[in-house]
């Protein structure tokens, strides 16, 4: 499991709450990602992303608890498209469904060939990745689930 630190809390946790305070009831959407730039992109936007800093292994019902505080309309589940993401979608949407809307979002992935240490070896690579979402594409994803 993820350090003490990591299994209780969420990288950007008091900015997300403090723009989910901002906005209107029935508007209340927050994110939840596995990685630093994925939050912070949706954040960039406006938009209230909690950042889990891994996938299976950082889910716990502390998170639940917290993400369920932050009393939002919806949740979107942004995590990777792999097996440890997939998997974490499933704890989260487990833990949270029961008591609030809650939408996953499935980033794609496609394998590719890479040469590591000189040989070619096949790696996952994400074709839609939330650190790359543009200003439009954030909005129309707020939008989509608003």
């Amino acid at each position: 499991k993820g350090s003490d630190w990591n299994f209780k809390n969420f990288l950007f946790y008091d900015e997300a709450k403090a723009l989910l305070a901002r906005l209107p009831k029935g508007e209340r959407i927050i994110t939840i990602s596995e990685g630093p730039r994925d939050g912070a992109n949706v954040m960039q936007f406006g938009v209230p992303g909690l950042v889990s800093l891994g996938a299976e292994h950082s889910w716990s019902k502390a998170k639940a608890y917290l993400v369920l505080a932050l009393d939002a309309d919806r949740i979107i589940l942004m995590y990777d498209g792999d097996d440890s993401g997939r998997k974490a979608a499933e704890l989260a949407y487990a833990d949270l469904s029961p008591y609030q809307e809650v939408h996953d979002l499935i980033l794609p992935y496609e394998t590719v060939e890479k040469e590591i240490n000189g040989k070619l070896k096949k790696v996952r690579k994400k074709t839609l990745d939330p650190s790359d979402f543009t200003r439009e594409q954030t909005r129309a994803l707020f939008d989509f689930y608003g």
